[in-house]
Order: structure tokens, then sequence, then C-alpha cells
């Protein structure tokens, strides 16, 4: 719906915004300047900014909790919030400890299993798909060696 084409219908601004989904003072600015008004995001510095380097430091030594980190920010002279302090710190903590898997299959068939792993710790890392075997003598036949 077109602001300018319902206003020359006889309907009013309220009306307008309500149909459009917009203040009805928005509808009157728009009407008047013949623009919709664009809001800028008001860019802020952040009061914890002087300490991110402080606060990277200390999380590369230990693994701090915010709560600590914001104990010991305190000692520094930051007069803001725990949150703040909170919200970067899982910032870092999340990019810091963020990793790539990558799935691995195999296709049924016969696996051949290093030797100098113990069976036990082969149990575990065998994905389900494998539980054919119908006994651990099966598996046990598997681990040895190629050609002895």
């Amino acid at each position: 719906m077109d602001i300018r084409s319902l206003a020359n219908q006889g309907y009013s601004h309220r009306q307008i915004a309500r149909m459009c989904g917009l203040h009805r003072m928005t509808v009157k600015k728009y009407l008047t300047e013949g623009v919709l008004p664009v809001y800028k995001k008001v860019v802020r510095k952040s009061a914890l900014e002087p300490y991110y380097g402080l606060i990277q430091g200390w999380l590369s030594q230990q693994d701090y909790q915010a709560t600590r980190i914001h104990e010991l920010v305190l000692i520094e002279g930051y007069a803001g919030s725990y949150d703040t302090v909170r919200r970067y710190v899982a910032g870092i903590k999340e990019q810091r400890d963020s990793k790539a898997y990558i799935r691995f299959e195999t296709m049924p068939g016969p696996i051949i299993f290093w030797p100098s792993i113990p069976v036990r710790h082969l149990l575990i890392i065998l994905p389900l798909k494998f539980s054919a075997f119908s006994s651990i003598s099966q598996l046990r036949n598997l681990s040895t060696p190629i050609g002895s």
C-alpha cells in the first residue's frame, strides 16, 4: 500500500499507520517530507574496550570464568556491569573453542586394524554399523597383522 495514495483517498494518518504497520508520526513525516525516514544505528564505544587486551591475556593464560574476569577488571578500574563482561568473554571463548569436525564413514566390509591397538580400545571406536561380528573372537582375528 502506498501511503500517498491512501492519504489521497481520504484516510487519516492513524488509519494509514494501522494499515501499513507504521507509527502515525512516521506516516505524517512521510507525507510532509515525501521520503520515508531512514534511521541510523548509533555506534557506541564499549566501556569494556580499554580492557580487551587484559581480558584476552588472562584468558590465554588460564580458562577463567566470566565472574572471575569481572572481579579482575573491577580491580583494574572498570565500572561497567557483569553482563557486558560475560557477553565479551563468551564471544572470545566461542571463537577460541570452535572446532570443525569431518564425519568419517566407511562401507561395510573387512576392517584392518593396527596390531598395536588393544581390542578393548577398538570396541569403543567401532561404529554401530560394524557390530555384525557374532563374537569378540572374530573381531580379535581381524586385528592380527596381514600375512602372519
